[in-house]
This record gives structure tokens, sequence and C-alpha cells, in this order.
């Protein structure tokens, strides 16, 4: 996979830049009315999750690169089917504790 990198430059000096990524939410809570809801005694509003803005910043001209990079992945959960003529039937088991059929 080729991964194309460039060097920013931010519009505020970088000790005011904050850390961001797309992760980062802020909570707001929207009201449709500011009335007491008289059967559940709740507020009607609705919690409200939105991205907080990317800082603003600029490409740098020329400085534009790309890199290959490899990627790899292992999975740690496994799936596996069988037709039976009859229902194959499991004890509970406790974690980190096996059960065999045959």
């Amino acid at each position: 996979m080729t991964c194309k990198i460039s060097e920013v430059e931010f519009k505020q000096p970088i000790e005011e830049v904050a850390d961001w990524d797309d992760r980062h939410r802020t909570a707001t809570w929207q009201s449709a009315s500011d009335r007491v809801l008289k059967e559940s005694r709740q507020l009607d509003s609705k919690k409200v999750m939105e991205t907080n803005p990317e800082p603003l910043c600029s490409v740098v001209e020329g400085s534009q690169w790309s890199l290959d990079l490899e990627i790899r992945a292992i999975c740690d959960f496994s799936k596996f089917s069988c037709s039976s003529s009859s229902n194959i039937q499991f004890k509970d088991t406790m974690l980190f504790q096996t059960e065999l059929h045959q």
C-alpha cells in the first residue's frame, strides 16, 4: 500500500496547536423544548456527538513523497462449521478451561 506524506504548516504557533485525530469528540445536548416531561420527569433532550475540528494548516510545496507500507494482520478469532447427523452438546466451560468432544 502506498502512503502519501506531506509536511504541513499550522496557522498558529506549534505550541498552541492541540493534538488532533478524528476520534476527538465533544458531547452536546440539544433540547427540542425546555419543558420537563410529566411521565418520565426527564429533560426532553438528545445527546449529539460532534467531531472536533482539525487545526488549520497548509501543505508545504515540494514536501510531498510516497512511502510503500507493508501491512500484515493476525486474527485471534476463528470459526469452524461442519455438518453432523446429531447435535453436539458441550458442557459450560470456565475461562481458560478446555473441553474436548470425541
